[in-house]
C-alpha cells in the first residue's frame, strides 16, 4: 500500500498535538495518539482492518456521510485542514479527512462505533447503502429454493478463500472415486474412508479424518458443499487460511467422536466439519443479514437468529431420534468451531491499540 508520508516520521496528532504513535493493529501500522486515544488511518487502512464493508469508497460519498467544511483540525500528513463529516444513522460519529491524502482521524471511541454502524447500516432492509449490495439472481434464488441453504444478502471478503476451495475440490475429487468405486451396496471406497464403531477397538483409525471428504449421496454433497462455499469463505477471511484449515478439521474429528460414543451406526459426511464453520460464524458474524427461500417465498433474518433456531432445530431431533442424519455430528461440531474461533478471533480494536502501544 502506497502513502504520501512514509511512517516513522512522527505526525503530531491533530487534536492535542502529541507525537503519534505507531500502532500494530492486524499487520497494519496505524498512527495513534495514547493521550487523547484519537487514530489516524492511511487510505485502505481501515477497509484492512474492519473488512471490506468499512472501505471508505463504500460509504463515505453516500447519503450516510454528510461533509461539514473544514475544520480547525490540521492533517498529520499535509497539515492541511481537514475536512469535518458526520457519519449518522441511528447515532452519529464525526470523522476527519484529509483534503490531500484522503487519510482519515477518528477520535476515541470512533473507530469502533463507526464499524458498528456500518456493519448495521449495510445490512438493513432499507439502507442507504443497498445500491452497492450485489443481486441475488434468479439462479441463486433456484439453488435456494432446492436446497433451503440460507445465502448472505452482503458479505465480502478481503482474500481468495484458498482453504475452502481447496476443501470442496477435494471433497468433489473424493466423491468422484467413491461413486467409480461403488459396488452398489455402499462398499469400496465408502466403506474404507468411513468412520466405523470398530475405531474404539483401534480398527481403521484413519476414518476419524478419511470420513470427513466422504458423502453419501448427490444431495449430500451439493448440501455441504454449497453451505461450506456460502459460509466458509468469510470465517476463512476472518481467521485466516491455518487456523481455518485448524477448525475445520479439528470439528470434523469431534464431530465424529460425538456421533461413536453414543451411535454404532459407520459415520460419512463433512457436515460436523460444517458444523463447526456454523459455529464460528455464528460467533464472528451475528450482524450479517441471510436470506432463505422456504415454500418459494424468500426470507430473511440475522445470521445469530439463523443458526439459533439451527441449534434448537438439531437438539430437537436428537431428542426425537428423528432420521438417519446424525445429529451428534452436527452438534459435537457446532460446539468445536464456537470454541476455536472464540480462541482464534481477533482481539477488539481498542485492545489492540492498547496492547500496541
Amino acid at each position: 500500500m502506497e502513502e504520501s508520508v512514509t511512517k516513522g516520521q512522527n505526525p503530531s496528532c491533530p487534536r492535542c498535538r502529541f507525537v503519534l504513535s505507531e500502532v500494530p493493529v492486524d499487520g497494519v501500522l496505524v498512527d495513534h495518539c495514547t493521550h487523547c486515544k484519537g487514530t489516524f488511518f492511511d487510505p485502505g487502512e481501515v477497509g484492512g482492518i474492519f473488512g471490506p464493508l468499512l472501505d471508505e469508497e463504500v460509504w463515505i460519498d453516500s447519503d450516510l456521510c454528510q461533509s461539514m467544511g473544514p475544520s480547525n483540525l490540521l492533517s498529520p500528513r499535509s497539515g492541511a485542514p481537514m475536512i469535518r463529516h458526520r457519519v449518522f444513522y441511528r447515532k452519529a460519529v464525526e470523522i476527519y479527512r484529509c483534503p490531500d491524502t484522503q487519510g482519515l482521524w477518528v477520535d476515541d471511541q470512533g473507530a469502533t462505533t463507526l464499524e458498528r454502524m456500518i456493519k448495521e447500516v449495510s445490512q438493513a432492509k432499507i439502507s442507504p447503502l443497498a445500491d452497492q449490495r450485489p443481486k441475488l439472481g434468479v439462479g441463486t434464488y433456484l439453488l435456494q429454493a432446492f436446497s433451503s441453504i440460507p445465502v448472505e444478502v452482503w458479505h465480502p471478503r478481503r482474500h481468495l478463500p484458498v482453504i475452502t476451495l481447496s476443501l470442496i475440490g477435494l471433497c468433489s475429487a473424493v466423491f468422484l472415486l467413491q461413486t467409480l468405486t461403488s459396488d452398489g451396496e455402499g462398499g469400496g471406497l465408502t466403506d474404507l474412508l468411513a468412520l466405523h464403531p470398530d475405531f474404539w477397538r483401534g480398527e481403521g483409525l484413519w476414518g476419524i479424518v478419511t470420513h470427513i471428504f466422504t458423502h453419501g449421496g448427490i444431495v449430500h454433497i451439493f448440501g455441504n458443499l454449497f453451505l461450506l462455499y456460502v459460509l466458509g469463505d468469510n470465517v476463512e477471511d476472518e481467521l485466516g487460511h491455518g487456523r481455518f484449515l485448524q477448525l475445520y478439521m479439528v470439528s470434523g474429528v469431534v464431530g465424529g467422536l460425538c456421533h461413536l460414543a453414543f451411535d454404532e451406526v459407520g459415520l460419512v459426511g463433512a457436515s460436523g466439519a460444517i458444523s463447526g464453520v456454523l459455529g464460528a460464524y455464528w460467533l464472528l458474524f451475528p450482524y450479517v443479514r441471510l436470506r432463505m427461500v422456504l415454500f418459494m417465498f424468500p426470507i430473511y433474518m440475522g445470521a445469530g437468529v439463523y443458526f439459533t433456531f439451527w441449534l434448537l432445530f438439531n437438539v430437537v431431533m436428537l431428542l426425537m431420534g428423528a432420521g438417519e442424519v446424525a445429529w451428534l455430528a452436527h452438534l459435537g461440531g457446532f460446539a468445536a468451531g464456537l470454541v476455536l474461533a472464540l480462541r482464534f478471533r481477533k482481539p477488539a480494536f481498542k485492545d489492540q491499540l492498547s496492547s500496541g502501544a
